[in-house]
């Protein structure tokens, strides 16, 4: 068996792509898909050499999944401030102060 390198898995992926019409994501995911059937690393004569396991792993990279729902984050509810009756007593109890316009 041959190394594998980094040039291996861009072959690989660039078979992929030709062969399946795939986007280069597509493609990786479709590796990381055939590598644990595998058990090793995959190389491009492998799309060749294992065309049901290849198709299987594509199939279900690729297969449609339902999109996730968010769910709507509520807001904290904002309540205006409120003043104790204790220190609203006191400032009631004040004396208004006047001011006159004329300087002493």
């Amino acid at each position: 068996m041959s190394k594998w390198t980094l040039g291996s898995y861009n072959r690989f992926l660039g078979e992929s792509i030709t062969r399946y019409g795939l986007t280069r994501k597509q493609a990786a995911q479709h590796y990381r898909e055939m590598r644990p059937q595998l058990g090793r690393p995959v190389f491009r004569a492998d799309l060749r050499h294992h065309p049901v396991i290849a198709k299987r792993a594509s199939e279900r990279a690729f297969a449609l999944r339902p999109p996730v729902a968010k769910v709507p984050v509520k807001p904290p509810e904002l309540r205006p401030p409120t003043i104790p009756e204790k220190i609203l007593a006191e400032f009631e109890d004040d004396e208004e102060i006047t001011f006159s316009e004329e300087s002493p």
